[in-house]
C-alpha cells in the first residue's frame, strides 16, 4: 500500500480488521490476504501457503490433479495455487474470516508459540531492503511452504 496509497484496488486494506482482501494478479489468479493494520493505517497478511487438513478430493478436483499421484505438501504451496485449490476469488473480498462461514480461519491450539518462526520475505525483488525483513511466518520444519 505504501507504494500506491489508497486506490479502489487497495481500499480493502484500509477496512475492517479480520476481513478477506483478495486481488487479482493475473487473469483468474488471485492472492488472499487477511486485513490487519493499526488504526488509520492499512495492511494485510498474505496467505502464501497452507497445510490441508480436509477436503483433499475437492482441492485435487479444483487443481485438476489425479487422486493417485500427488504430493500433499505441494497442493497449497503458493498464493495463486492456494486460491485456485480453495476456489478463492474476488467474490469473497471483504468477508469476515474470523466469524465468517464462506471463508474462515480456524484456531489451532496445538501449535506452540515457539514453533512459529519468521524468515525473510520472498518473491519481491522490487522491495529493496524490505525484501530482507523477516515478515514471512511459518511453523518450524513445515514442509508446506511456498517456494
Amino acid at each position: 500500500v505504501g507504494r500506491f496509497g489508497l486506490t479502489k484496488k487497495t481500499s480493502g486494506l484500509f477496512g475492517k480488521i479480520g476481513c478477506a482482501y483478495i486481488y487479482s494478479v493475473h487473469i483468474n489468479t488471485y492472492c488472499f490476504n487477511i486485513v490487519s493494520h493499526q488504526k488509520d493505517k492499512a495492511g494485510g497478511v498474505l496467505i502464501r501457503a497452507l497445510e490441508p487438513q480436509k477436503g483433499i478430493d475437492l482441492i485435487l478436483r479444483n487443481l485438476k490433479k489425479s487422486k493417485r499421484n500427488f504430493d500433499i505438501t505441494k497442493l497449497l504451496n503458493g498464493p495463486g495455487k492456494l486460491c485456485k485449490a480453495l476456489n478463492i476469488n474476488t467474490k469473497l473480498n471483504g468477508y469476515d474470516v474470523v466469524s465468517g462461514k464462506k471463508i474462515y480461519v480456524a484456531y489451532t491450539p496445538s501449535i506452540k508459540k515457539e514453533e512459529i518462526i519468521s524468515t525473510p520475505r520472498i518473491n519481491i525483488p522490487y522491495a529493496g531492503i524490505a525484501k530482507r525483513w523477516h515478515y514471512r511466518f511459518t511453523i518450524k520444519g513445515s514442509k508446506f511452504l511456498s517456494k
